[in-house]
């Protein structure tokens, strides 16, 4: 039996739960910002892994994969910790906003600033005590994203490593479970992101891309949670054996299809959005429409890029679209490398 784990201020026993808040800092209506933590001390000993959620604050499916998982684990059969903090960016969540919201004189992706600054902007500073107080003190962190109410994905992102480090990420990457990997190629310049701190401070990181807001949630849930106990079983946390798909592949050619005029947007293909993820299509496919809401004119026909492509992530049905939003990330069928089903 271990004497617990030491966050922040507080010592959290072995075998025991405890919610822990993190002062950011005093906003200007007198009230203080803050991060809460779901700490997890198990029995025995073990590794610390970190499940951090809500960069963006549009994107929250996944607040009930962290809720599920803390709610599920019994800390007096587990070895080792887990840190849960379901909503990184509060200010945006309370606004639904991606970015930290422009009232704060902020308007920053939280998932650009890493690893934060401690006397910095409102953003900064949130990713600053994420870092301090929750990566630096894990061996492992699985970073959630997700679509958002208009939006479903689906896969894993595969940060960029070297040596040691990138076969750990890779093979953590493929037992979080999910069907489809990303793999792409090298960044020139470091981007900020979590899983850049992760990375630079020698840690295993793995990037979970899943989540819609309104459909299939059970099944989505199902999926996340899943994977996190793989996670915590590869690490030695729990035991049993990891729950694999059938099929299971690495894409390394990708490319995000932008809207280019604004109007509303039709799909032609799959509303349940859950079932059309990994589907591949033929080369020149309509894949959506965009039309002028007012005079009814087509304005834009989007089609299936490569020979073979393979949905990634899509638009849920009818929606209002502006120039420059998303609409579909498609993987080039020709850059896949098998895994499993091959």
């Amino acid at each position: 039996m271990t004497a617990g784990i030491q966050i922040g201020k507080e010592l959290v026993p072995a075998g025991s739960k405890k919610i822990i808040f993190f002062k950011v800092c005093k906003m200007a209506d007198g009230e203080d910002l803050r991060l809460t933590a779901h700490v997890i001390a198990g029995e025995k000993e073990g590794p610390t892994l970190a499940l951090l959620s809500g960069t963006h604050g549009n994107s929250n499916f996944n607040i009930d994969v962290v809720k599920a998982i803390v709610e599920e684990t019994d800390p007096r059969s587990l070895k080792g910790n887990i840190l849960a903090v379901p909503m990184m960016n509060p200010p945006g969540f309370e606004a639904g906003t991606r970015n930290t919201p422009v009232i704060f004189n902020d308007n920053l992706n939280m998932n650009r600033v890493f690893p934060g600054k401690k006397d910095g902007r409102i953003t900064e500073r949130l990713a600053y005590v994420v870092t301090e107080e929750l990566i630096k003190k894990s061996d492992c962190v699985i970073d959630f994203h997700g679509g958002e109410k208009e939006t479903m994905i689906d896969y894993t992102l595969v940060p960029h490593a070297t040596g040691v480090l990138a076969e750990k990420i890779l093979d953590f990457s493929k037992a979080f479970g999910d069907e489809i990997l990303y793999i792409g190629p090298m960044p020139t310049t470091i981007s900020a992101t979590c899983a850049d701190t992760v990375i630079h401070l020698g840690k295993i990181g793995v990037v979970s891309e899943l989540g819609n807001e309104t459909t299939n949630t059970d099944k989505l849930l199902r999926r996340g949670t899943a994977g996190v106990r793989n996670i915590m079983k590869k690490l030695g946390m729990i035991d049993g054996a990891l729950e694999l798909p059938a099929k299971q592949y690495i894409v390394k050619e990708r490319v995000l299809i932008l809207a280019q005029n604004g109007g509303m947007f039709y799909p032609a293909h799959g509303i349940d959005h859950t079932d059309i993820i990994g589907k591949i299509f033929d080369g020149g496919t309509v894949l959506g429409r965009i039309i002028n809401p007012y005079t009814f004119e087509l304005l834009e026909e989007v089609e299936a890029p490569y020979e073979k492509s393979v949905m990634v992530w899509n638009r849920v049905g009818r929606s209002r679209v502006n120039p420059g939003d998303y609409l579909y990330i498609i993987a080039d069928h020709a850059s896949i490398e098998w895994i499993r089903g091959g």
